[in-house]
């Protein structure tokens, strides 16, 4: 599977780029950022996971782009924005977590603590469809299919260990 630039695959001209095998990994969220781009005319949210399958990839961090209505504020780390309730974005939040009270109550940070999948894809044409060679090929988080139940951190053990407490998750309304 490969995909146009179109199709959500925004690259930060200050990355590097990075290609992994098309396929699905465990990932987890790192974090999220507001931006502009063309000086103040298209807002984005940038979302960075962490692919956390054992093997070559583990530690891999790559970004999905989505775009916004508007930020709140400057662009900055767990900035705020506003999405329509027609964008991806969106309808991805209310998929993976549940329906916000408003489109600009979206709080991305909900997805932390949890086993996120995601679907990454190489970028094999540009936004002019026109192909892109295979040296200068990325990959982009394309879809992001599920995300786990929250599970708390029990407490240390006596020999300093963490582990999850898998017998009582939490449910998904206490989360804030």
């Amino acid at each position: 599977m490969s995909q146009d630039l179109n199709d959500g695959g925004f690259v930060d001209p200050n990355d590097e780029l990075i290609l992994i095998p098309p396929g699905i990994y465990e990932a987890q969220f790192i974090c999220y950022e507001t931006r502009r781009l063309n000086g103040h005319f298209s807002a984005k949210v940038e979302i960075t996971f962490e692919i956390t399958d054992e093997g070559p990839y583990k530690g891999i961090r790559l970004k999905k782009y989505y775009p916004a209505k508007d930020i709140h504020g400057s662009p900055r780390l767990r900035g705020g924005f506003t999405v329509s309730p027609k964008s991806d974005l969106y309808r991805d939040y209310v998929r993976l977590i549940g329906k916000p009270s408003r489109a600009d109550r979206i709080r991305l940070v909900r997805y932390e603590g949890r086993t996120i999948i995601i679907e990454i894809d190489t970028v094999t044409h540009d936004g002019n469809k026109r192909p892109i060679p295979e040296g200068a090929q990325y990959s982009v988080v394309r879809h992001i299919a599920s995300v786990s139940a929250l599970l708390p951190l029990r407490q240390t053990s006596s020999s300093g260990d963490l582990g999850l407490n898998l017998s009582n998750p939490p449910p998904d309304d206490d989360i804030l």
